[in-house]
């Protein structure tokens, strides 16, 4: 799938869809986010087919451990613009936010041309946290800048 969609180009997000988002048990190729993270897959409801997929892993060293990192969301061409980015990206802070109270922040960065994945992200809560200048080179030529965004849990209010 995520050779699918580099060649199709820039992911995409949009409208709410129905698909039915499940917890993968073993991923043989995601192992860091299998072992410390999180990862979750859309899958077509009445095909199976796999639609897309999104995880994140505790970095090294333990300085680390209250934070989820490399976000990576990755939705097929076909199935882009169903909202399936919006319910991966939902369903993964969900986790964090019942399952995993030790998660006090989940870093991602995003292209800066990527401007409806960035509403997304602050839609659901994320900040940005700054620009890297020219640090992707951009497939028509020249450079891009990415943008660090991140989602921190609110603490809870002093009595």
């Amino acid at each position: 799938m995520h050779e699918e969609i580099i060649r199709s180009g820039e992911p995409g997000v949009g409208d709410l869809s129905t698909v039915q988002t499940t917890r993968l048990e073993e991923p043989t190729d995601l192992a860091r986010s299998l072992a410390a993270g999180v990862i979750l897959v859309a899958r077509d409801s009445e095909e199976g087919t796999l639609l897309g997929e999104i995880h994140a892993c505790v970095p090294e060293p333990r300085a680390f451990s209250q934070v989820l990192s490399d976000l990576t969301i990755a939705v097929h061409p076909a199935a882009q613009g169903r909202g399936i980015g919006r319910q991966l990206l939902e369903g993964c802070l969900a986790i964090v936010a019942h399952q995993r109270p030790e998660i006090r922040r989940v870093e991602l960065i995003a292209r800066e041309s990527n401007r409806r994945a960035i509403d997304l992200y602050r839609k659901l809560g994320f900040v940005t946290e700054g620009r890297l200048v020219d640090r992707i080179h951009s497939v028509g030529g020249g450079y891009e800048a990415d943008v660090p965004m991140a989602w921190v849990r609110s603490r809870p209010e002093a009595p």
